[in-house]
Formats: structure tokens, C-alpha cells, sequence
């Protein structure tokens, strides 16, 4: 692949832009409008997905997170006589 002597300052070592004569392999799906270089697409996000075990463990800790805090503003501020077990 031809490299560009244009370098823009600000982008990661390594990284070119093209040439006129490159731009020809760059090309967008009629459709979807879905970008491919030289025939490839070009994954342009990176999507996380949690396995069950995850994603359970993530549940769990938010709840436990969520009660956690319900019972420390409950002492704060003594609902339901909760902050005189504080003192105790």
C-alpha cells in the first residue's frame, strides 16, 4: 500500500492517510450504507455483551449496591429508628 506523505500531527503513531490512487478500494453497501475497504467491512463500533455468569454478577451487584445505599440514607436521615442502631 502506497502511504501518503501527508502526517496530521494529532493521530497515533503508525496511522497514514491514503492516496487518491487508494481511494478506490474504499466503498459503502447500497442498502445499508455499511463501509468496506478493498471488499472487507470496516467495524466501525465494538459492541460488549455479558455472558449469563456476567451478567447475573452484575445484577447482584447493583441490587446489593441499591440496598446498600436505601439503608445508609435510611440511617442518615432515621427513618424507620434505623439511626440509633449507628450509635449502638
Amino acid at each position: 500500500m502506497a502511504k501518503s506523505e501527508t502526517k496530521t500531527k494529532h493521530w497515533p503513531s503508525g496511522v497514514h492517510s491514503i492516496t487518491w490512487n487508494e481511494i478506490g478500494k474504499l466503498g459503502f453497501h447500497d442498502v445499508t450504507g455499511t463501509m468496506y475497504w478493498d471488499g472487507k467491512e470496516v467495524v466501525t463500533r465494538s459492541i460488549v455483551r455479558l455472558g449469563s455468569f456476567e451478567l447475573f454478577l452484575a445484577i447482584v451487584a447493583t441490587v446489593s449496591l441499591a440496598g446498600m445505599l436505601v439503608l445508609d440514607l435510611a440511617r442518615t436521615f432515621q427513618w424507620w429508628g434505623l439511626g440509633t442502631l449507628a450509635a449502638g
